[in-house]
C-alpha cells in the first residue's frame, strides 16, 4: 500500500466508527497483520489511546478483566477469536464502557450476534467489517441489540466512502444482485501493485 491508500483507509475507518480522543482502543492483532494499521493509526491519528495486549500470552480470563478495568471503548478482532472469548464469559461481564465491537477478516455468523447480545452492554454496537489487505475496508454493517437477524449469512452492509463493490460476469459486465458472479472493487485507493 502507498501512503495515500493507508490514509484513506484510516480516514474511512475513523469517520465510520466516529473515533476520537475519548476512545480507548484495543490492539489484539499482531502488528504484522494488515488490520493492525487500523488500530494503531486509527488511535494515533484521532487522539485516542491504544492498548496493545497479547491474549495468546495472557488468556481469555485476563482479557475480560483487562477490557473492563481498562475501560476499553473499541474492541477490534476476528470472529473466531471473539467466539472463543465470548464462550468464556458469564452474565457479570457486560463491559459498560465498550461502545463498539468491530469484527472482520472472516465471516460473521448469527451465533456471533447472539454472543454479542448475551454478553455485551445494551449500549454497544456490533460492526461487521468486510475488506481485504489489497482493498482496505470496503463494506460494513452496524447492528445494535434491536437489529433483526434471523439467518446466516449476515449482511456485509454498505460501501465505505470512495469505494464501489460490483458483481461481474465472466465478460466483465455488471450483474444484478440476485445473480452469481465475481466480486470486483472499484476505487482510487486499491493496492498499486495489482495490474487492472
Amino acid at each position: 500500500q502507498n501512503h495515500r491508500n493507508v490514509l484513506h483507509q484510516i480516514m474511512t475507518y475513523a469517520n465510520g466508527l466516529q473515533l476520537g480522543p475519548g476512545d480507548r482502543m484495543t490492539q489484539l492483532h499482531s502488528h504484522g497483520f494488515s488490520a493492525s494499521r487500523l488500530d494503531i493509526l486509527g488511535a494515533l491519528l484521532n487522539g485516542a489511546a491504544l492498548f496493545p495486549i497479547s491474549f495468546a500470552e495472557e488468556g481469555f480470563g485476563y482479557l475480560a478483566r483487562w477490557l473492563r478495568d481498562g475501560q476499553i471503548t473499541v474492541l477490534h478482532w476476528v470472529p473466531t477469536a471473539f467466539r472463543h472469548f465470548a464462550n468464556t464469559l458469564d452474565k457479570s461481564d457486560l463491559f459498560p464502557k465498550l461502545r463498539l465491537i468491530v469484527l472482520g477478516s472472516e465471516p460473521l455468523s448469527l451465533r456471533d450476534v447472539e454472543l454479542y447480545r448475551q454478553y455485551f452492554s445494551p449500549d454497544s454496537v456490533l460492526v461487521n467489517r468486510f475488506g481485504t489487505t489489497e482493498t482496505g475496508n470496503i463494506r460494513w454493517y452496524f447492528m445494535d441489540k434491536r437489529t433483526a437477524m434471523s439467518r446466516d449469512p449476515l449482511p456485509v452492509g454498505y460501501a465505505v466512502e470512495d469505494t464501489e463493490v460490483l458483481l461481474l460476469d465472466d465478460a466483465g459486465k455488471r450483474l444484478e444482485s440476485d445473480q452469481i458472479g465475481e466480486i470486483a472493487v472499484k476505487s482510487r485507493y486499491l493496492s498499486p501493485g495489482y495490474w487492472r
